[in-house]
């Protein structure tokens, strides 16, 4: 979080930034002597570890994040503070090279919310690019949830990922008829498509008017006064420690 909501009317110093560090592996993390000299300021003693599918949190100010509303216990502190406007957090090993190099933004296509209304900033697609605005989100709740998955709005947890990007290879079929005889089958992963089954790159639509093919990557031009719908099979994929840590999966569309 790097543009927290002010603790009081005359909190002016945004004291409760955090940054959270989570090891995805199999393996323990061996910290000692890693430090971040860009951004914010912080070295890691020579016996710090991260364990296997956990957080670390560095933290602005021990106080102030003691009062959020889903606190933990593995946190440190840091100096400094997280640009409000964006900037580059830089965090590099004991021998002084470059673990990961992020620039966050809180303009153009940098979600809007974790820019000063409490929401923290979330990367919500780890298999993208971190320095990508797509592949990061605002948080569903203010103050986040640090030290733990995302919270939904049932009080379940649970983190938005953008699994399929427009332009990802895909099939279609043109909805002048049913693919599957009315029934569902066309859904199922084991069909064979046939040549009524196009390629093309997702999203598909048709539209006249050029303010609205900005989201069009296959161009359907025989929709127009000839059919309404489209079926789209696009294939995606999960890392299996991601399948491990799941509980449900909802897929929607935007």
């Amino acid at each position: 979080m790097y543009h927290p909501l002010p603790s009081s009317a005359t909190d002016e110093t945004e004291s409760k930034e955090f940054l959270e560090l989570y090891n995805s592996g199999n393996e323990i993390l061996h910290l000692g002597g890693y430090h971040f000299d860009r951004g914010i300021t912080y070295t890691f003693p020579a016996n710090a570890t991260l364990s296997p599918k956990s957080d670390l949190l560095l933290i602005k100010d021990a106080e102030s994040f003691l009062e959020l509303t889903n606190p933990i216990s593995t946190f440190v502190e840091f100096t400094g503070s997280l640009s409000n406007s964006g900037e580059t957090l830089r965090l590099k090993d004991a021998l002084d090279q470059t673990v990961f190099s992020i620039r966050y933004g809180s303009t153009g296509d940098w979600p809007a919310a974790p820019d000063g209304t409490g929401h923290s900033l979330v990367y919500a697609d780890p298999t993208g690019n971190p320095n990508a605005a797509r592949n990061w989100a605002s948080s569903r709740t203010r103050e986040g949830s640090p030290g733990g998955p995302e919270m939904l709005t049932d009080g379940t947890t649970g983190l938005t990922r953008n699994l399929i990007k427009k332009g990802s290879p895909g099939r279609y079929f043109n909805g002048t008829k049913d693919p599957s005889d009315g029934n569902t089958r066309w859904t199922q992963t084991e069909l064979v498509l046939n040549e009524e089954w196009l390629s093309g790159p997702s999203g598909y639509g048709y539209s006249n008017n050029s303010s609205e093919l900005a989201p069009i990557s296959t161009r359907l031009n025989d929709m127009r006064r000839n059919h309404l719908s489209v079926y789209v099979r696009i294939p995606f994929n999960l890392a299996a420690e991601e399948i491990d840590r799941l509980e449900s999966l909802t897929l929607t569309m935007n």
